[in-house]
């Protein structure tokens, strides 16, 4: 990165309404916790939503307009190689 560049800046959104902590939420941010900082060309946020209303779906992770849904460990690892 050349000087006076900055980095992007890509945000992560974690449901944590109760439906969705109950199919895993918090496990989902812990292993975003774990994962992110191996990715070295975003500067990341992630950001605690209240329910997005697709509770049979959860628990969700939404990046770049996408949502994802029944995110676990494993399939949050695909969704970041992308």
């Amino acid at each position: 990165m050349k000087r006076g560049q900055k980095k992007l800046v890509r945000y992560y959104f974690v449901c944590t309404g109760k439906d969705c902590l109950k199919r895993g939420a918090k496990e989902l941010l812990d292993s975003l916790e774990q994962e992110l900082p191996t990715i070295s060309q975003f500067n990341t946020v992630v950001i605690k939503t209240k329910c997005i209303d697709l509770c049979k779906r959860g628990p969700l992770l939404v990046v770049d307009n996408v949502c994802y849904e029944k995110v676990d460990p494993k399939y949050l690892k695909k969704i970041l190689k992308k």
